[in-house]
């Protein structure tokens, strides 16, 4: 394979990149960085050099942003400007083009804007103004267009939502409005667009855990949401929902009859297929209760249960342990025949730590380690003959311990450690053979440690 080697972007080059990113067209993505004079900020990429974007703690103590989110030409996030505390942030990849979106939350809030979700050219997000308790909230990036979506638990309790999944135009999610206990809603962001979908425990009380299992785990699958929620009982069931009460069914209870089964984890939509785990089986749904089948069963062995769901267009990728091969990574087109080991990459019952799996088209790549050594960035495309490593980190490449995985256009983005042991930024082409390190850390302050890289 040809391994091309990118040196270092010079200073030159990095001054040629603040330039021509005063414009917002140049900047292909943003991530966080960190160096001890600044702290951890908002950088951005054009995909040859990166650069701080700005300072928004000033001096050395970090604003630390945390779930950075593309919604249109805007990534946004949430960040403590060292004044307003932990707030709503948005930027364009530019100094100008990045502030404050709302101060939203009183001094000394308990609880920070979180679970940030785009829905088309919408933000929706969960915060607590001090009024109305932790309610859903929406932006379109001003200040004038950031509101509560409704005070779905009346005055000042909170609804507390929780995993906001977009679907076509509308928001689902789980939230408790003091009437029906922890329920599935909708909304299409206004507040008679908000309504209950399914109380799947009527009567408004959730028994304590174990018991209280609320609507999680939401996946949507084309125009449909599938998600698990108890009913009564012990059961957890597996459902599907067009948004309607009557559309809202229930494909399948908890499996602990079957010796390779259980509760249902690891949703994962395959084209308009469901892919989800059952504790020790990979199984699949067309959204009907007879088109939820296994797909393969593994021995009920401890840590053999797929896990790692990740689908490269139609077909999935997981991890497994068949309890002969250690952990390693699989594949499935959905079909028993079409599910099999990809490659056992350290031999016999050793697991080589597959993870960050991340798809690129019909591609995945991944890191794993070879016997005992550091993990590698390898890719697959499903073949054993097709799953080879990007670069020999062993040898003179100039870098090692890939981790930080993210698809920005046709080219993966990842962060590893240098010769000088910076941590900094590398992007690879789909096919896997031409290596770029995007900049370099600056020499007085030594690693930018690029995490969550966003396209933008």
């Amino acid at each position: 394979m040809d391994r091309q080697h990118t040196p270092s972007r010079t200073k030159d080059s990095a001054r040629c990149f603040e330039a021509r990113s005063a414009n917002p067209a140049h900047v292909r993505a943003v991530f966080t960085g960190w160096d001890s004079a600044h702290g951890r900020e908002i950088w951005a990429t054009d995909g040859r050099s990166a650069r701080r974007v700005k300072d928004i703690a000033p001096g050395s103590d970090s604003s630390d942003p945390q779930e950075l989110t593309e919604v249109g030409k805007s990534v946004f996030f949430t960040a403590d400007d060292s004044t307003h505390g932990v707030e709503l942030w948005k930027t364009d990849g530019t100094r100008s083009g990045t502030s404050l979106v709302k101060d939203i939350q009183p001094p000394g809030a308990y609880y920070d804007p979180g679970q940030l979700t785009a829905v088309g050219r919408r933000l929706y997000f969960t915060a607590d103004d001090g009024t109305h308790g932790t309610e859903l909230w929406t932006s379109d990036g001003t200040a004038a267009g950031t509101r509560m979506v409704t005070d779905l638990r009346p005055g000042g309790a909170s609804a507390f939502p929780t995993e906001l999944t977009a679907v076509g135009r509308d928001l689902y999610f789980s939230a408790n409005d003091g009437t029906h206990g922890v329920a599935l809603w909708k909304t299409n962001g206004t507040a008679s667009g908000t309504t209950l979908v399914k109380d799947f425990i009527p009567g408004g009380f959730d028994p304590p855990t174990p018991y209280s299992q609320a609507p999680q785990h939401l996946t949507a699958v084309g125009k449909d949401l599938f998600l698990t929620s108890r009913q009564g009982g012990l059961n957890i069931g597996l459902w599907k929902t067009d948004g309607t009460p009557q559309g809202t069914v229930l494909l399948k209870n908890d499996l602990y009859d079957d010796p390779h089964s259980g509760f249902f984890t690891n949703l994962e939509a395959a084209g308009n297929t469901l892919f989800f785990n059952t504790g020790f089986a990979l199984w699949k749904s067309d959204g009907t209760p007879e088109g939820t089948q296994t797909v393969k069963s593994f021995a009920a062995l401890p840590e053999t249960n797929p896990n790692n769901l990740t689908a490269a267009g139609k077909d999935l990728f997981f991890t497994a342990n068949d309890g002969v091969h250690g952990r390693e990574l699989w594949f499935s087109d959905g079909t028993t025949d079409g599910t099999h080991l990809v490659k056992d990459i350290t031999p016999g019952s050793e697991s080589s730590g597959v993870g960050d799996l991340t798809a690129l088209g019909k591609e995945l790549f991944f890191t794993a380690a070879e016997g005992h050594g550091t993990p590698d960035l390898w890719m697959s495309d499903g073949t054993a003959a097709g799953t080879h490593r990007v670069r020999d980190v062993a040898s003179n490449d100039g870098w090692s311990s890939p981790s930080d995985l993210s698809v920005v256009d046709n080219r993966l983005f990842f962060s590893a450690t240098d010769l000088n042991q910076d941590r900094v930024l590398f992007s690879v082409d789909a096919g896997g053979s031409h290596v770029t390190r995007i900049g370099s850390a600056d020499p007085a302050f030594p690693s930018f440690d690029p995490h969550s890289v966003t396209p933008i």
